[in-house]
């Protein structure tokens, strides 16, 4: 699912009337649960699953299991800045384990971002490729970890003023094509590659066309079909 801004992943919870992901699950979706954490003002990838063995191995810490995430800030930082962020830096929950940190200078050319349409799932009438520049400097954050909050709260300990969070990627699967609030089942390809990240114990790359191309290639069907049924 790509979960706009806004949006709670506390299905079940206390949500103090707040839409949840459950709203945007297409019928039919059964009880599923999200794996992992992504707080209301970030955006992006959140896998949903029934299968609580695969969500414990793809969120417990010591699996290391990658996370891509691009983040903007107000002003481009400094060298120091993005040096502590690499090399971990001390938070309350303790201190952050090394990261991947570069300024991106071009986005994901398949990446769409939410313009904060409420017709998630659709494109806006004047088209998704029509949304404001964003001001200030990307960011792209690869962790092996899922402390609270943590890009959150790495941000403001070197003192950046963060101003949007997208989260690309979990391992091998990422928002590639998806439009905010859409929901997919994974491919036989995708579900694959997932599972062999998870049997490895580390991240993989997408495998799209994996074992099964002709489940792979009826992905934009069934993204028609979803956004049908929606």
């Amino acid at each position: 699912m790509y979960k706009p801004r806004g949006i709670s992943i506390d299905i079940g919870g206390v949500t103090r009337g707040r839409r949840t992901v459950a709203s945007l699950l297409p019928r039919g979706a059964g009880r599923v649960f999200p794996v992992g954490r992504l707080d209301l003002r970030s955006e992006g990838l959140v896998l949903l699953t029934d299968d609580g063995a695969l969500a414990n191995r793809l969120t417990h810490p010591r699996f290391e299991h990658p996370k891509t995430y691009f983040v903007l800030v107000a002003q481009r930082p400094s060298a120091e800045a993005l040096a502590r962020l690499r090399e971990g830096v001390e938070l309350e929950s303790g201190r952050t384990a090394p990261a991947r940190v570069e300024i991106a200078d071009l986005l994901p050319a398949r990446l769409v971002l939410d313009k904060g349409s409420e017709n998630f799932g659709a494109a806006p009438a004047d088209g998704w490729k029509n949304a404001p520049p964003e001001e200030g400097v990307w960011l792209r954050i690869v962790l092996r970890e899922g402390k609270k909050r943590q890009i959150r709260h790495m941000a403001a300990a070197v003192g950046f003023d963060l101003r949007r969070l997208i989260r690309w990627s979990i391992g091998p699967l990422t928002l590639d094509g998806l439009l905010p609030g859409m929901t997919l089942e994974l491919t036989a390809g995708e579900e694959y590659a997932l599972k062999q990240m998870v049997e490895k114990g580390s991240g993989g790359r997408s495998s799209r066309g994996g074992p099964n191309k002709k489940a792979d290639r009826s992905l934009s069907k069934r993204r028609n079909t979803l956004r049908n049924r929606r």
